[in-house]
């Protein structure tokens, strides 16, 4: 099975040691993120389905986080990531589970 990093560390890295592409990119996503149409909940949701799709596992990790922040629940996250089988195949889901669980145990 794939190595699952973890999303946090690597974000805290980003900041760190390249803070002005940092800054811009938080800026990009913020603003991607404003659109009127859809509350913050659906739409971390479907980053979270893009993001295990594109076998970004940091990104579901955060995502999911966001997504519960903004009253998503366990079982929603869960399936987020599951509808992304048939176009990722089981072993992406699998390892997409798997970054969202670990997340679950760090921040119960």
């Amino acid at each position: 099975m794939s190595y699952i990093p973890d999303g946090m560390e690597l974000l805290k890295n980003f900041e760190s040691e390249m803070p002005e592409l940092s800054k811009a990119f938080g800026n990009l996503t913020e603003a991607v993120l404003s659109g009127p149409s859809l509350d913050c909940k659906t739409k971390q949701l479907i980053y979270t389905a893009v993001t295990s799709a594109l076998r970004n596992f940091s990104g579901v990790q955060y995502h999911s986080n966001e997504a519960i922040k903004a009253g998503g629940t366990k079982e929603q996250v869960i399936e987020a990531i599951t509808i992304t089988m048939p176009c990722g195949g089981i072993e992406t889901c699998i390892l997409a589970l798997t970054a969202f669980l670990k997340t679950q145990k760090s921040n119960p």
